[in-house]
């Protein structure tokens, strides 16, 4: 793995399980959101139809375990020697920001008019700067908490500062929820809430467990036992919290950050020892869910409502019952989110890639010495 280049962060991308795990995260979110407008929907006013939870929460922390695993393996070495600043920032707003814009323009233009959607909220919503609570589109909160990881990383990677700063968010974290609570001042407030954010100890779990999967060369047996231990630890915690109706107490961040990164770490040790394997419909089918992943997270909300408003008013609903409905309303949410992806996600990260390799090929060649 060539550190310096950032293969390593392209291979860890490119393994197959964590392109399933992704999808089946994203599913997973879609899953409770559409199983909470089933009875929650004004047309779809049917009671509760099942005893047991859907663990979309689980979901969402798991992606701030996957988030911190990706950068850890990518860069790694950068955090202990410097990295270059702005290309990490730019890597990072390509991919979350262009399609984040589209999917937000549908609330603008949906709720265009009402007092709290004013020119300055809409540039605080579009900027995902921690500067604010409130998020126009539901699921902004999480990518608001992302853009934190990522800014704060960011100082991580300034060269000789960047380790005193990785330690002092580290240590900042801890003693803000176990020891004694940070003074912040109230100006600082909501910035500060998601810089020390309890989100933080799984962002840190997964940061860990990408640079041990760059550094240590595991073995298969303990690939195995990190997988079986982060599975039954996750289990544990969630038997606790509603099975992931519920994020659980402060103590529960750091258990399930640890029991996922256990799980991210284990499953990519099989994969790269060759126990898991992929044929060519499972590789094909893993970058799918891969793909689809972020335009399903970002969009399935909208396509629920969508799809909500069509069959409830019509009384088709009704007609097909609950347990139909929901399949109804999410086969809706993944063919949406497949169009999203393919019509509008793809080619807009392929011109992104297109312009960043037309302005690397107009830098100047440095002249032979």
């Amino acid at each position: 793995m060539d550190d310096r280049s950032g293969r390593c962060g392209v291979q860890a991308l490119k393994l197959r399980v964590l392109e399933w795990l992704r999808g089946a995260a994203a599913l997973s979110v879609a899953m409770a959101h559409a199983d909470a407008m089933i009875g929650g929907n004004p047309g779809l006013p049917f009671p509760r139809w099942h005893s047991w939870s859907i663990p979309g929460t689980s979901g969402v922390e798991f992606f701030f375990v996957l988030s911190g695993f990706v950068m850890g393996v990518a860069h790694g070495a950068q955090l202990w020697h410097g990295g270059s600043v702005p290309s990490f920032l730019w890597r990072r707003c390509r991919r979350i920001y262009p399609l984040f814009w589209v999917m937000l323009a549908v609330p603008v233009y949906r709720f265009w008019g009402a007092p709290s959607v004013t020119p300055g909220s809409i540039a605080a919503w579009a900027s995902l700067l921690p500067v604010r609570t409130d998020n126009l589109l539901v699921v902004a909160w999480t990518l608001r908490q992302e853009m934190t990881f990522y800014l704060m990383l960011a100082l991580c990677l300034v060269p000789r500062i960047g380790p005193l700063v990785l330690a002092s968010w580290i240590l900042g974290t801890v003693t803000h929820w176990f020891i004694l609570p940070l003074p912040v001042p109230a100006g600082l407030a909501v910035p500060a809430s998601h810089v020390l954010s309890l989100f933080n100890f799984e962002f840190f779990a997964g940061l860990a467990a990408g640079l041990l999967f760059r550094r240590l060369p595991f073995g298969a047996g303990l690939g195995g036992g990190l997988l079986a231990a982060g599975v039954a630890l996750v289990a544990w915690r969630m038997s606790q919290d509603g099975w992931g109706a519920e994020y659980g107490p402060v103590s529960a961040r750091p258990l399930y950050g640890l029991g996922y990164a256990a799980i991210l770490l284990g499953a990519t040790t099989l994969e790269r020892r060759d126990v898991l394997r992929f044929g060519p419909v499972g590789t094909r089918l893993a970058l799918a869910a891969g793909a689809l992943s972020y335009p399903l997270y970002l969009s399935h909300l909208l396509t629920l409502d969508a799809v909500a408003e069509v069959i409830g008013p019509a009384g088709l609903a009704a007609r097909l019952g609950p347990g139909m409905t929901f399949a109804l309303l999410l086969a809706g949410a993944v063919l949406g989110a497949a169009i999203v992806a393919v019509l509008i996600d793809r080619p807009l990260q392929r011109a992104l890639r297109w312009v960043s390799a037309g302005s690397r090929s107009k830098r100047p060649v440095p002249e032979a010495a």
